[in-house]
């Protein structure tokens, strides 16, 4: 790959461009770059892999002591075709009756590298994650499966969402993936038994927790295996829990939006009495835009048909509004919160309701607590984005450590971030997503006089990148070779933008060009 660098504007200072251009809205995005204070996180991709770490030890402790991490290989004859993560805290007391905490791995996105999934299991066992914090303000051990998310290379394999628990996952007959939801209640007994060794009072039913794509999984598997679970906290569920009905309005309701088919599924009836024992605190953030319904992963057609038409399309507020209603009108041990001013994330007073819910629910009886209210915050969403600059991802002006995150973006061509400086406090990455399909894609032009234009299209689109606090946030395009062989090099190509939106647009700022070096 031909080493790249960035230039912005001939000399580094501005050119007019656009004329339309706020200059109160074009920073300084050299300077933004070196405050970046956190890691990268690389926000969505169509297609990228993590660099992997050929030395990787999932045996090895964080910050405690290896007694109580205990790395436990996959036993297909006890069960459970992957390994699985058990933390024992230090204040897990002996001298009084514990639950077991189960915390599924949502790995964040598809990879056929097992070890990825592995690793980002470990990862929830980290001091600071929401499954450790519970574990250790319990008391209680925490389980953590290591099951992988294949993005395979048929298309029935991509629809195998497997940290979600769906209806693709549900239907494998046979290999390493057939019956999770069965694996993990193997890993359950088996952990459940090793603990039991070390004197511990282990009760039979357990506590479960999970945001996003876990916290759907464990949602789902209390109504799979209700008699086994005591209490739930489920996050970030699409806005769309599973409901305990057949049908609604005369119409069959399939897992998972209900429960019509589970017997044809599992072979075991839905346990409408075990489902309304179980203690369960189902939230959204009000800010929450991360939906999978558009995603064939998530959602076939017909289900997809299904939510329209009974829960609607937008997931927030109008399909987790539905839901509430109708899931109030059960006699279920539910309790439905909406975080205001919260988007996709956890933050620690939500952890803290969640201790508190499931302290309140130590014993059989359903018991509501008064969450924590945030100050409500109006939903707002980017029409405007100003473009302040495009960086290489290999440009020495990125922190190392954000060129190591995302370099392998750049393996079919070359790559670079196109910087702006809108971001809305409160709401998370999916915001910069928001902006990009509302906006109609990516339809630029990198101009230089005398020479050909270099079109650039939704294909050459890889994901975006942000730091989460409005520092620096960026979409990633990568110019594919042919591309790159048509630049000249050392000659600025201005960037202009085709959009055609009149209500959501881009706005090149001054002096934003790129270069390829001679």
């Amino acid at each position: 790959m031909v080493p790249l660098l960035l230039a912005l504007g001939a000399c580094g200072s501005p050119l007019s461009v656009q004329e339309s251009a706020d200059e109160g809205a074009c920073g300084d995005p050299s300077s933004a770059l070196a405050s970046w204070d956190e890691a990268p996180r690389r926000d969505h991709a169509a297609h990228h892999h993590d660099v992997q770490d050929a030395n990787f030890d999932p045996t090895a402790p964080f910050d405690f002591s290896p007694q109580q991490l205990i790395y436990v290989q996959a036993l297909p004859l006890e069960g459970f075709n992957f390994p699985y993560f058990l933390f024992i805290p230090q204040e897990t007391s002996k001298d009084r009756p514990i639950r077991l905490l189960v915390v599924p791995n949502n790995s964040g996105r598809a990879d056929d590298d097992f070890q990825f999934h592995l690793r980002r299991a470990k990862d929830q066992l980290r001091r600071g994650s929401p499954g450790r914090y519970l574990a250790e303000e319990l008391g209680v051990p925490l389980l953590v499966p290591a099951f992988p998310r294949p993005r395979g290379i048929w298309l029935w394999q991509q629809r195998i969402y497997t940290h979600a628990l769906d209806r693709d996952a549900m239907l494998i007959e046979e290999g390493p993936l057939e019956r999770i939801d069965l694996q993990l209640v193997a890993m359950i007994d088996h952990a459940r038994a090793m603990l039991m060794e070390r004197d511990l009072q282990v009760q039979d039913r357990i506590l479960m927790d999970g945001f996003s794509a876990s916290g759907t999984f464990v949602n789902r598997f209390a109504a799979l295996h209700p008699q086994l679970v005591r209490a739930v906290a489920a996050g970030a569920v699409n806005g769309l829990p599973i409901f305990p009905l057949v049908e609604l309005d005369g119409t069959e309701l399939p897992y998972p939006i209900g429960v019509a088919d589970i017997e044809q599924l599992t072979g075991t009836p839905f346990d409408q009495a075990a489902y309304e024992s179980v203690s369960q605190y189902i939230y959204m953030g009000y800010l929450d835009r991360n939906d999978t319904y558009p995603y064939d992963d998530a959602w076939n057609n017909a289900e997809r048909a299904l939510i329209a038409r009974f829960f609607g399309e937008e997931m927030m507020p109008t399909r987790w509004q539905r839901s509430q209603a109708l899931l109030s009108e059960w006699a279920l041990s539910a309790q439905l919160v909406t975080y205001d001013g919260t988007a996709h994330r956890i933050r620690p007073e939500m952890l803290a309701d969640i201790v508190a819910f499931f302290r309140a629910n130590k014993g059989d009886q359903h018991v509501t607590i008064e969450p924590h209210r945030f100050p409500f915050v109006e939903y707002r969403e980017i029409t405007e984005a100003h473009i302040v600059g495009v960086f290489w991802l290999s440009d020495e002006r990125f922190p190392e450590r954000v060129r190591e995150n995302v370099g392998e973006w750049a393996d079919e061509g070359a790559s670079f971030a196109v910087l702006i400086n809108e971001w809305i406090e409160w709401r998370d990455y999916r915001q910069l997503e928001d902006f990009y399909h509302r906006a109609g894609g990516l339809h630029f032009v990198l101009r230089a006089d005398d020479y050909e234009d270099i079109q650039v299209t939704p294909p050459n689109y890889k994901g975006t990148l942000s730091n989460g606090n409005g520092t620096v946030q960026a979409f990633v395009i990568n110019l594919d070779p042919g591309q790159i062989a048509k630049m000249a090099p050392g000659v600025p190509y201005m960037l202009h933008s085709k959009n055609k939106s009149t209500e959501y647009f881009w706005t090149v700022c001054p002096g934003v060009s790129l270069v390829k070096p001679e």
